[in-house]
């Protein structure tokens, strides 16, 4: 089989089946002309195909997203999963609406979504989603960034406060506004240092 054919077949791009083959990882030859040829056999064939769903809870975060889709595509090649696609979503984990996540939960084209943390599928009641999606014979993979987990709770408690506080006050409050709430609170509530 060409690797272009035996890429397309595992859902992966040219490239990545290129450096597999250059690692060893696929076992094949080179044509004279150039075409490489992969020996199709049990051992060849990728059997997880991972979906990777990144999500930030604003745009300010954006550059967030290409480094976590980068750091779980590395981790998903590591295991010997082919990726299927990589879903980068901007939106709070509180906002239920969220398209790329909906797209992501009714496509069956994978067996196993990858999320840096359980947080990013939402942020409550996502063991409640793990276990639908286990049901439908996916498994969910946390790569849980410990250190990056209380660094990614003040955005989504920014989010939710803006979201109740138009809700409450209407749709004119500011960022600023929230922002001002926000260290308001942080002042009234953070633990004193003694």
């Amino acid at each position: 089989m060409k690797l272009s054919d035996y890429a397309k077949s595992q859902g992966i791009s040219y490239r990545t089946a290129w450096h597999w083959w250059k690692q060893g990882l696929l076992k094949g030859h080179q044509l004279p002309n150039g075409t490489i040829i992969i020996d199709v056999d049990s051992s060849n064939h990728i059997r997880e195909t991972a979906c990777i769903y990144v999500r930030v809870p604003s745009v300010e975060d954006q550059d967030d997203l290409d480094r976590q889709a980068n750091r779980l595509t590395e981790i998903a090649l590591a295991k010997g999963y082919g990726v299927k696609r990589v879903v980068k979503e901007v939106a709070s984990g509180l906002n239920d609406h969220r398209k790329q996540l909906i797209s992501l939960l009714k496509n069956a084209d994978y067996t196993v979504l990858m999320i840096a943390n359980k947080d990013h599928l939402t942020l409550f009641g996502s063991d409640y989603l793990i276990i639908l999606l286990d049901q439908l014979g996916k498994k969910v993979e946390i790569i849980e960034d410990i250190n990056n987990q209380s660094e990614d709770l003040v955005p989504e408690f920014m989010a939710a406060l803006r979201i109740f506080s138009q809700k409450i006050y209407g749709k004119s409050m500011t960022k600023l506004q929230v922002s001002h709430l926000l260290s308001e609170f942080q002042k009234q509530f953070a633990p004193e240092e003694h």
